[in-house]
């Protein structure tokens, strides 16, 4: 079997599709996220399944990590799998390792740690719409730049759901039940050849923004294109109740913040045909969880961000956005873009 070539003559659905194959000899990450966040609380849950190709072998990872705001804990939970138990279909978008599944608009999943379980069943409406990419189109049909970014429609609610909290292993264990109806979640591909390197990520819901239904997203990968040159790669999509408006740019060299700095505030201006985006993203530090990769590589996720940002468009017509409801993810060189 041949590893599947990016490009978009395999369809409008290839964004969705593992893009790892075990013919794959190079360096290769890829990860399928999905975030879920409660609207009237500081709740949420960041989902990922994961593939890393290195000189070490092949790694499958499936993780999740439910924050609550309201007790000041969160659960982590974290397995490994071997390449024989993923379930990857060539037609049909998503991914899934041993009891764990995510798919467009929906995941269902099973961890345990070694204390705990975690569980979640998550629908929301939306399989099928078209991802967004990050960078120019064309630079998805070949490996000159390493990193693929592929983004869902910015928020869609859940339909039906739940997350569990089982506290003790055994049978007798007691759980914790949540109904995520009504929640919003977010999903996005990464994946590609080569290490990964620093990256952030701002997704703020609809709910905590106003009453007009704005939501917004923005990621932001350092890379080298044609292996040589820095170069800081951003994507913004910001949906509107008349639709969605997305900028991408470039810009060579560009400083993002590491995953110690996920505290800090940090500031971002795109400019994107006629275009502007800029605003401050700062975090609560009471509510910044760092993590470890599976390379040595670190993250955080910091919940309950505040951001502050303006879109002016080509029109000369712009939309202010604040929300202390947002979530961000800083990865560093080597953190688990796969």
């Amino acid at each position: 079997m041949q590893p599947v070539r990016f490009g978009p003559h395999r369809g409008a659905d290839w964004l969705s599709r593992v893009a790892y194959g075990p013919g794959t000899t190079s360096p290769f990450c890829e990860r399928f996220t999905l975030i879920a966040q409660d609207p009237k609380h500081p709740r949420a849950l960041f989902i990922t399944l994961s593939i890393t190709h290195s000189k070490e072998g092949v790694t499958a990872t499936s993780s999740a990590l439910f924050d609550d705001g309201i007790t000041g804990n969160h659960w982590l939970a974290e397995e490994s799998w071997p390449m024989d138990r993923a379930r990857i279909d060539p037609e049909r978008g998503g991914l899934g390792l041993g009891e764990c599944f995510l798919g467009d608009g929906s995941t269902q999943g099973l961890i345990h740690s070694g204390e705990f379980a975690l569980s979640w069943a998550l629908h929301a409406p939306y399989g099928g719409l078209p991802h967004n990419l990050l960078g120019s189109d064309g630079l998805y049909s070949g490996r000159k730049l390493g990193h693929k970014v592929a983004l869902t429609v910015p928020s869609a609610p859940v339909t039906q759901g739940h997350i569990e909290i089982w506290h003790t292993p055994g049978r007798y264990s007691q759980k914790t039940r949540l109904d995520c109806q009504g929640w919003h979640i977010n999903q996005s591909h990464v994946f590609g050849h080569g290490t990964a390197g620093p990256y952030v990520h701002v997704h703020v819901p609809p709910s905590s923004v106003d009453e007009s239904g704005l939501s917004l997203d923005l990621f932001c990968l350092r890379t080298k294109v044609l292996g040589l040159l820095p170069t800081t790669l951003f994507l913004g999509d910001l949906q509107t109740p008349e639709g969605v408006k997305m900028a991408r740019a470039w810009r060579y060299g560009g400083v993002l913040p590491t995953p110690t700095q996920a505290s800090l505030p940090w500031q971002f201006t795109i400019s994107h045909s006629g275009a502007t985006w800029r605003g401050e993203v700062l975090a609560n530090p009471k509510r910044v969880v760092k993590l470890h990769g599976m390379h040595g590589g670190a993250y955080a996720l910091a919940f309950g961000a505040t951001v502050r940002a303006s879109v002016t468009t080509a029109d000369s017509k712009m939309r202010a956005i604040i929300s202390d409801q947002a979530l961000v993810e800083v990865g560093g060189p080597g953190a688990p873009l796969s």
